[in-house]
This record gives structure tokens, sequence and C-alpha cells, in this order.
């Protein structure tokens, strides 16, 4: 399995060698070192000159015979919203095995995860279709030059390239935290939830604002933006068992794990896997979730408001 990590001092020859078998590369190294054939030492303390930078950062791919592929990255822009990709090579011997999709997916990742990069921004030879593909492969689109003569470089025109790194909205952003819920705020959430099908009628307004003042563990999942989009509730001795009462997310919010993280949540707070069980009764339409969570069915079925519901445990 290919991963990827910064540069340490160790991969320099292994650098070396690959430049040795690429001609564009070993022009753009000598082009940098003023001379031919590039060292490892070359190679150290250029990037260690440049160490200190924030905006400028060496990786290395390597899988369990050591470095395979090296590439570096930095920021373009002072916002560090814009990152470019540069000097992108994989070891020769390696080629055809998939390890360059392998390292850009890896380094798009990074960009993502750790950079927090919007946009990430590359050139490469026109006369190097492979990894002009590649680049296209994992989503990169053409970009429109305004100056093309900027472009041809070591006697070859290049392509550039970008991609857009969507990034989700504030709105999309999910926290989940243990707070009570006011009694209105869960009535209005019960309508854009399938769970509000599992009350009875009588005395509904009264008895939620008992629920939502009673219960032992009380979780709210909301967005960026502040709106309940996912919701827990359940009753715990905090040493042996937790009973899950209510557990729901927001139809426009389903399938993003915000009930898995809730549960997950819930059970930490009881007192953990190691020490809680969890038992719940689920309607008939949440018995996939629940199967999904790992959750152990027993063959119990019991009737309340006209509905059958199933027990579900996890031990």
């Amino acid at each position: 399995m290919l991963r990827l990590r910064p540069y340490k001092a160790c991969d320099a020859s292994a650098i070396v060698s690959w430049i040795g078998d690429e001609t564009a590369f070993r022009k753009w190294c000598a082009d940098r070192f003023d001379h031919y054939p590039i060292t490892a030492e070359d190679i150290n303390r250029h990037y260690e000159a440049l160490a200190d930078s924030d905006s400028f950062y060496q990786m290395t791919a390597f899988d369990e015979t050591g470095a395979v592929g090296h590439m570096i990255m930095r920021f373009t822009d002072e916002q560090k919203s814009v990152l470019r990709f540069g000097f992108v090579i994989v070891d020769s011997k390696k080629r055809g095995m998939g390890y360059g999709k392998q390292m850009l997916r890896l380094a798009i990742q990074y960009a993502f995860d750790i950079l927090k990069a919007d946009r990430i921004t590359l050139g490469v030879f026109e006369n190097n279709a492979s990894a002009y593909h590649c680049y296209k492969a994992a989503g990169f689109c053409d970009v429109k030059l305004e100056k093309p003569e900027y472009y041809h470089i070591m006697n070859q025109d290049w392509k550039c390239l970008e991609l857009m790194l969507d990034r989700p909205s504030k709105a999309d952003e999910i926290s989940v935290r243990s707070e009570r819920i006011a009694p209105g705020e869960y009535i209005n959430f019960l309508k854009r939830t399938d769970l509000g099908s599992q009350y009875p009628k009588e005395r509904f307004e009264e008895r939620i604002a008992r629920l939502v003042q009673t219960v032992s563990v009380s979780l709210a999942a909301r967005n960026g933006e502040g709106m309940l989009v996912g919701v827990l509730f359940g009753v715990t001795d905090f040493a042996y068992w937790l009973f899950v009462t209510d557990l729901g997310v927001a139809r426009d919010y389903e399938r993003r794990g915000i009930g898995k993280r809730l549960m997950q949540t819930a059970l930490r707070l009881a007192g953990g896997e190691k020490n809680i069980a969890v038992y719940l009764a689920a309607h008939e339409k949440a018995i996939p979730f629940y199967e999904k969570l790992g959750m152990k069915r027993s063959e119990n079925v019991m009737q309340y408001n006209h509905v059958e519901w199933t027990e579900f445990t996890v031990e």
C-alpha cells in the first residue's frame, strides 16, 4: 500500500536516480543547480533552504520497498487557498503499476484535509500524455491561458490544469453535543423526521415537555447555522446499561453518519462500550439503520401505539 509523508534527507539519493531517467526533470534541476549531474547533497541543500517556509511542502511516496515517488506542493497566494503541485515524479521501475494515480490521490487528500486548500493547480508538458490523462482522470480541468507564452518552458509547451476542492458549506458542518432541547424546538424537529409517528397523540405537547427535561442523556446534532438536525435521548444508570428512547435525523441530513455519531457519543457519555450494554426498540422503518450500526436484533417484538417494535441490543 502506498503512503505519503513529508520528505526526509534519506530520500534524496532515490530522487537523484529518478532525475537521471527523466530528461525534463534533469533540465528542471540543472536550471536550479547550475550544473549536472545533480547530487543528493544538492537536493538536500535546496530543500533545507525552503524548510522553514510555511507555504512550501516536500512529499515522498513510499511502499514496503522504500521511496517510489516525490512531489512538491506550494501555496501561490497569501490566503493559502491555491496550492500548486510541482516536480511530480515516480520511480521509472514502478511505472504502469498505478503508483502515479495513488500518489496523486493521496496528495489531493492531504491538500484537502491537512493544508485546507480550496484549489490545486499544476502544469504538465504537452508531450507527457500519460501524466496529462492521469490528472484528467483525477478531476483536473484544463485552464485557459491568458498569456500562453509564459508556458513555453525548456523549449516545450506546458498545459495548465486545476482542481477545485469542494468544501462543505457552513450549514453542512455538523456538531454533536450534550444539551437540553426546548420542547418547541423538538416538536418542530419532529416535523422534519419520521420520528414523530412513534408518539401517541394524547397530551402530546405536555408529555414532550416532560420528556426533554427528564432523560439522562440528551444529545443534539446541529449544523453550522445552529439548526437542529439530529437528536438522541436515552436513560442510563452510567454503570451497566443505556436505553435509547429516541434517535432521529432530519430527512435532509440522512446518510451522513449523524445517527452513528449520536449513538457513539451517547455510549461514551454513559460509560463506554466496555461497561455499557445498549438497548432500544426500533420501528420497522429504522431496522436497517440499526443493523448497519452492528446492533444485534432480537426475536422479541412488542406492540405500542398500534405499531410493532423490534428489540435491538449491544452487549
